[in-house]
């Protein structure tokens, strides 16, 4: 029986599931037994590009052969994934992974944004305020008239804050966004409210000395 989750143990392995596309052409596997021609009309790729791939993954040991079907000349095989999750312990990371997968989400999130409010990226204003203690903030100031809660505006925000907070309130703010964001997830998991994908990201953290 295939297991849902993996350790992932070897360097290669954890490179190419981190490093590039390796786990876009795994994800056709994941669900359901594929051939290379049937995985390629799934990511409309050449079936030449998505076989070197997936013989690469067989080599990694994070696909694997099913079964084959008989044919006159070569038989084809068909492909699953060795499980549909990998875990990868940092020591196996590149000493860059935190810092290069937290800039490549941020631009897919600033592409998605200026795609779908582009006057968030071309109106508006930069503010720059000389507060009293000695801090320098910069904030972003839309277009005049700017109102992203209206009915008809497109479910995005982009917003920056500097709080002042004492440690116990800033650990509240903290369990009660960890919450909220499992409140959405448990939601779409269970039912799959809508077939839109939302980039959500929320972060929080004392500022570096």
């Amino acid at each position: 029986m295939r297991p849902t989750e993996i350790t992932i143990s070897e360097e290669r392995a954890a490179k190419a599931l981190v490093g590039g596309v390796a786990p876009t052409y795994l994800q056709a596997f994941a669900y359901e037994a594929r051939s290379a021609a049937e995985a390629a009309r799934l990511l409309d790729e050449t079936v030449q590009k998505v076989h070197y791939w997936a013989s690469r993954l067989v080599r990694l040991g994070l696909l694997r052969v099913v079964g084959t079907v008989r044919r006159p000349g070569r038989p084809v095989k068909r492909y699953m994934s060795t499980a549909q999750a990998y875990r990868i312990p940092a020591t196996l990371l590149p000493a860059n992974a935190f810092y290069r997968d937290e800039a490549g989400r941020a631009a897919t999130l600033q592409r998605a944004i200026a795609a779908h409010r582009p006057d968030l990226v071309h109106d508006g204003e930069m503010r720059v305020v000389l507060e009293p203690d000695g801090t320098v903030n910069m904030d972003r100031v839309p277009f005049e008239g700017h109102r992203p809660l209206d009915e008809h505006s497109p479910a995005v925000l982009s917003t920056w804050a500097s709080l002042y907070l004492d440690r116990a309130t800033a650990k509240v703010l903290q369990a009660q966004l960890w919450q909220l964001v499992q409140k959405y997830r448990s939601k779409t998991d269970a039912s799959g409210l809508g077939k839109d994908v939302y980039l959500l990201h929320i972060a929080m953290s004392p500022e570096a000395d």
